[in-house]
């Protein structure tokens, strides 16, 4: 039984938090949860060994009380559930220090998990032309949301593609061939202010000249959107990027993914991908490593698992988590932003899985920018794509 002298914790200067190991699982009970309350309220700097107690090293997850830790010392490796939340938000600093665990070893468990620390970009050669940076489609946009379509063409163009097309629909082409100047509009066939299945003819004549596509962002969930959205994956010869409402309109037939032969990156955020599953959201969030991992690997696509802690899965187990960015990129618009990002960079002739991971990067360092300028809480997602230059430049 563990005695915590209430006393002792007055007097301490720093307290050392060892009570639970990474093999700890579930909610902290009796004694155990009553130190960890004792702990917290004690108003004393915390230092946790390995993990703070109460946190699940495999899934970041916090089942009942975690210790709030200044800094955790963990050790050997970093710890998947040290970098998600919410556990990350009770770990405070984390430092990794070596225990001598052999190198060979530690070469023969084949770890997948890794942390995103940079960006790599495209070659860009001195006789390029806009050819040589790829085509992007993007097939975005209905009545009432013409800013995820502007959004995600935009953000294509600036992070370096040579050729954007955006196919929206027709009732909406003046307005936007009026605020994309540089982007290419292409007027399709619409039914109630979204697209209609009589588009996919040339939605899928548009497609086969593209490098990459980019589908979903704002195209809305009723109508024929879910058939148009099926046609450009049965049809594409280049790798899709599906996001939003073209995510959406996979739910209730997610096999349509399995066969695909063009590469598909999705980039949900929980709430989609607990569609996706079956799930809840709050599920998804408490495990969005293997919720991200199992998906990838079932289907055979890139998934972008969105949130604080991005996760990107490829279909062969890699898992990458990315670590930057801020509570500012919780707004509307922000997702758009990086399905063009993402589209972008394979375009431009990165695999679909190495494109996420830097576009996820990129896409984050573009909002550390942003806030900094205009502060977390008053940012748009407009305000990413003024900064989306700057960052590759950074890299």
């Amino acid at each position: 039984k563990i005695g915590l002298d209430a006393e002792a914790l007055r007097g301490a200067d720093v307290i050392i938090d060892a009570l639970l190991g990474i093999g700890a699982a579930g909610a902290p009970r009796g004694a155990v949860r009553e130190a960890i309350t004792a702990i917290n309220g004690a108003g004393k700097p915390v230092v946790s060994v390995d993990l703070p107690s109460g946190a699940d090293c495999d899934t970041g997850a916090v089942a009942g009380v975690c210790v709030q830790a200044a800094v955790t010392v963990t050790f050997g490796l970093h710890k998947i559930g040290l970098v998600c939340y919410p556990a990350a938000r009770y770990a405070g600093r984390v430092v990794v220090r070596g225990v001598s665990f052999a190198p060979g070893a530690v070469a023969r468990q084949n770890i997948k998990a890794r942390v995103i620390r940079g960006a790599e970009l495209p070659v860009r050669e001195s006789d390029s032309h806009k050819g040589s940076f790829g085509k992007v489609f993007a097939v975005c946009g209905s009545v009432g949301m013409t800013g995820a379509a502007y959004l995600s063409a935009q953000a294509a163009l600036r992070t370096g593609c040579g050729l954007v097309t955006l196919g929206i629909p027709q009732s909406l082409n003046g307005i936007m061939a009026r605020k994309l100047t540089e982007v290419m509009t292409f007027p399709l066939a619409e039914r109630g202010g979204g697209l209609s299945a009589d588009c996919i003819p040339a939605v899928t004549q548009a497609a086969q000249g593209a490098d990459a596509i980019v589908c979903g962002c704002g195209l809305g969930r009723g109508g024929d959107v879910p058939a148009v959205v099926e046609a450009v994956l049965n049809t594409a010869q280049s790798p899709v990027v599906l996001d939003a409402d073209g995510i959406n309109a996979l739910s209730a037939h997610t096999d349509m993914l399995k066969g695909n032969v063009c590469g598909v990156v999705i980039t949900p955020h929980p709430g989609e991908m607990a569609r996706l599953t079956g799930s809840s959201a709050d599920e998804v969030r408490n495990n969005a490593v293997g919720v991200a991992k199992d998906f990838a690997a079932e289907y055979n696509v890139v998934t972008v698992l969105k949130g604080a802690r991005t996760v990107v899965a490829s279909p062969d187990g890699e898992i990458r988590i990315n670590v930057n960015g801020n509570s500012g990129m919780a707004t509307a618009g922000s997702g758009d932003v990086l399905a063009g990002m993402i589209c972008s960079l394979i375009a431009q002739g990165q695999p679909p899985a190495l494109a996420a991971a830097n576009g996820v990067y990129l896409h984050g360092a573009a909002g550390d920018l942003a806030a900094r300028r205009f502060g977390e809480r008053g940012m748009l997602a407009g305000d990413l794509l003024e900064q989306i230059p700057h960052a590759l430049s950074a890299v």
